[in-house]
């Protein structure tokens, strides 16, 4: 998202925008693989995988089928073994540590489990950081609203270590959309939160989509993930299938079959 000065995403979900031609994230032949004392471990065997503007994919598989790994490889913080990643059109491959942190701060937002907020700074200072480092600075009262639309209203100052599990993950969301990023990347963003904020969540993240812009989210959440445009099943490493617009029932036959 590139839009000068960020404004907070509504609540509510319009209908998907159109994705246009050129992906903003295509990958081609993934593998990765980690050694555990003297055994070779295959995560990835050649996951394919392309997202366009406009489109929200969420990618499910069972507990260590390489979900959070893709995740990892795609964004850049993690270098696959082999395979090309192209991300907002430029290879991952080709670019040295400086570039891509460059990459990740002025086009990429994230949500990971750890959630990586400074426990030395207030909610709202946390919110306002990655937009601060690129250079996108936002409003307090910007950061204000998104606070409440996440639930947080009135606890911009208070300390990341006074806040429940899902209170911080709610400061992670939000930091994630006041950025309005090119793409964001969300590791199992609603895992510490209850259904009802978990909803709310996902309207927001889903209302972050633009013509100009995608959400690849990796969940075990089923309902969740059946809202997104496409879901990809990765199984032993590989794409298992790929469904537009699944229910969650088609999607967990698919995960069954995959064990």
């Amino acid at each position: 998202m590139t839009s000068p000065s960020p404004a907070s995403p509504s609540p509510a979900s319009p209908s998907p925008p159109q994705p246009s031609s050129a992906p903003l994230l295509k990958a081609e032949n993934i593998r990765k693989t980690y050694r555990k004392h003297k055994d070779t471990i295959e995560v990835l065997r050649g996951v394919n995988l392309e997202v366009l503007p406009g489109e929200f994919v969420a990618i499910v598989g069972k507990s260590g089928s390489g979900k959070s790994t893709l995740l990892y490889c795609l964004c850049g913080l993690a270098q696959a073994d082999s395979g090309s990643i192209s991300l907002c059109g430029e290879p991952l491959d080709a670019q040295n540590a400086n570039h891509l942190a460059r990459l990740r701060r002025d086009h990429v937002g994230f949500i990971f489990q750890d959630l990586n907020l400074v426990s030395a700074l207030n909610v709202a200072d946390n919110v306002l950081l990655p937009s601060k480092m690129a250079h996108k600075p936002a409003s307090r009262a910007q950061i204000g609203d998104m606070l409440r639309h996440v639930g947080l209203g009135g606890m911009e100052h208070e300390r990341p270590d006074n806040l429940s599990g899902g209170q911080r993950q709610r400061v992670a969301v939000a930091r994630a959309l006041l950025r309005q990023p090119e793409i964001l990347f969300a590791d199992e963003p609603t895992g510490s939160l209850d259904p009802a904020t978990a909803k709310s969540v996902m309207q927001l993240m889903r209302a972050g989509v633009t013509p100009r812009s995608s959400l690849i989210m990796v969940t075990h959440d089923l309902d969740l993930a059946a809202t997104a445009d496409r879901v990809i099943v990765l199984a032993d490493g590989v794409n298992h299938a790929t469904l537009r617009h699944p229910t969650s029932e088609q999607l967990f036959e698919l995960m069954q079959q995959a064990s």
